[in-house]
């Protein structure tokens, strides 16, 4: 899950406004998934989940991104903002190993990168019972 216009919210609101959008995004990411499940901070503004035994990803992923989409962060008094992400959704497959499940992720994750419209809603790109 990769927070877009991080670098923007931080240039134009102020780093603790970043920092403000992290964390709701974070709680948004809590929220939305089960015991079980694990969330990490990966980079600057990216964040990765593993969904322990989920059989529907899909349904998950749209649940996360309505509730990221449905609730403006708010960075200050009389200031708040629309937070969108990009995300990468792929199933792990044994065999396939980390560094091509992170190899592939960041290729999807890239394509809902350019797939995504400014202003536009969140956006997932599913690979999805991925093959070696």
């Amino acid at each position: 899950v990769d927070l877009r216009a991080f670098r923007a919210i931080r240039e134009d609101h102020g780093y603790g406004a970043g920092d403000i959008c992290l964390i709701q995004l974070a709680a948004d990411l809590i929220a939305n998934t089960r015991k079980g499940d694990w969330i990490a901070r990966w980079g600057n503004d990216q964040f990765l989940l593993g969904l322990h035994r989920n059989r529907n990803a899909k349904l998950v992923t749209d649940r996360i991104l309505h509730a990221i989409d449905s609730v403006p962060c708010r960075v200050a008094a009389d200031k708040e903002l629309s937070l969108r992400v990009s995300c990468a959704v792929m199933e792990y497959r044994i065999g396939l190993g980390p560094d091509m499940l992170m190899k592939r992720l960041n290729e999807a994750l890239a394509e809902a990168k350019f797939k995504s419209v400014i202003g536009g809603p969140s956006r997932a790109v599913f690979r999805l019972g991925a093959e070696r």
